[in-house]
C-alpha cells in the first residue's frame, strides 16, 4: 500500500524521484535506486503524436489520437525487497514503471506482487479449512 503497486496511484515524475529517495533501504539495489531518483528528476521522453478528429455533421466522424514513446531515459522495471503483507517476511519483487500517454504520469506495477499476494490468501483460506476440518466442521456446516 505504501508504494501504491497495483492501484490507481498516478506519480509524477518529481513526486516519484522523492518518494523513491526516501525509501531507497527498500530497493534490492541503492546504488540503482539513487540512479532512478536522477532519472526521474530529469525525465527525458521524446514521443510522436498523431492527433486526428474529423466531423461532416452528417454522420461520419473521425476521433484518432496516436502517442509513440520513441525514447525514454527511466528504466522499465526495477526491484524491491517489501513485505507484500504486512506482518510478513520481506520479498524480492519485480516492479514495473507504467508511463500514460496523457499527462506521462507514472504507475507502479508488479504482476509478481499479485501471485504473491493470491498465494498468500490461498494458502491462509486452505489452512484455516484444514484447521476447522480438523476440529470437526466441514465446508458445508460452514457455509
Amino acid at each position: 500500500l505504501k508504494f501504491g503497486i497495483n492501484s490507481d496511484k498516478k506519480y509524477d515524475n518529481q513526486q516519484l524521484a522523492s518518494f523513491i529517495k526516501m525509501n531507497r533501504s527498500f530497493f534490492t539495489d541503492k546504488v540503482l535506486a539513487m540512479q532512478l531518483v536522477s532519472d526521474l528528476r530529469n525525465l527525458k521522453i521524446k514521443a510522436d503524436k498523431i492527433v486526428e478528429n474529423f466531423s461532416d455533421k452528417r454522420g461520419s466522424q473521425t476521433d484518432l489520437r496516436s502517442v509513440a514513446i520513441k525514447e525514454c531515459n527511466i528504466p522499465e522495471k526495477f526491484y524491491l525487497n517489501i513485505p507484500v503483507f504486512k506482518g510478513f517476511a520481506p520479498q524480492t519483487i519485480e516492479v514495473e514503471l507504467e508511463i500514460s500517454p496523457n499527462d506521462y504520469s507514472i504507475m507502479l506495477v508488479s504482476a509478481e506482487a499479485e501471485e504473491i499476494m493470491q498465494n498468500i490468501r490461498l494458502n491462509a483460506i486452505t489452512g484455516e479449512i484444514e484447521l476447522l476440518s480438523k476440529i470437526g466442521f466441514t465446508c458445508l456446516e460452514l457455509i
